[in-house]
């Protein structure tokens, strides 16, 4: 299965270790840089950049994820929902801001056929109903499967 995390799996759950088939966003990455609180986290945000990058599976949103943002950001921006179906609460501007990278992370995930992991359950849900994507919250990937008989 092909993962990738959201900034937020990466400062609260402190990750080191990643799974096969883990993409690193260019989304999350730029995120994680800007928060970074010292030269130790930068240098570790371009260690892990660079590993990645070797591997080949950087995940690089593509000029049509660019354009797939804008539409999904105005469709939450006019409360409506994916193909029609009803409607959802519309956002504000300072929303629509606010969710823009978070969208395009969406966007992205779903063209390269990546599940996210997310402990940012509230805002993805609301973006699912603009755009079709598979995400997981980080206790339910991270959390073994009861094995017990």
């Amino acid at each position: 299965m092909k993962v990738t995390y959201d900034a937020n799996i990466f400062i609260g759950r402190k990750v080191e270790v990643f799974p096969r088939g883990f993409f690193l966003s260019t989304v999350v990455l730029a995120e994680l840089q800007a928060g970074a609180q010292d030269r130790s986290d930068m240098k570790r945000f371009e260690v892990l950049r660079r590993t990645v990058e070797s591997f080949d599976q950087l995940l690089v949103p593509s000029a049509e994820d660019w354009w797939e943002t804008g539409k999904a950001l105005q469709r939450l921006s006019q409360g409506s929902k994916l193909e029609n179906f009803g409607s959802t609460p519309r956002i504000s501007p300072e929303e629509r801001h606010r969710l823009f990278n978070d969208v395009l992370l969406a966007v992205s995930c779903r063209r390269a056929g990546i599940t996210l992991i997310t402990d940012n359950l509230k805002d993805f849900e609301r973006i699912a109903n603009v755009c079709r994507i598979k995400f997981s919250s980080g206790d339910e990937f991270f959390t073994p499967p009861d094995v017990s008989v």
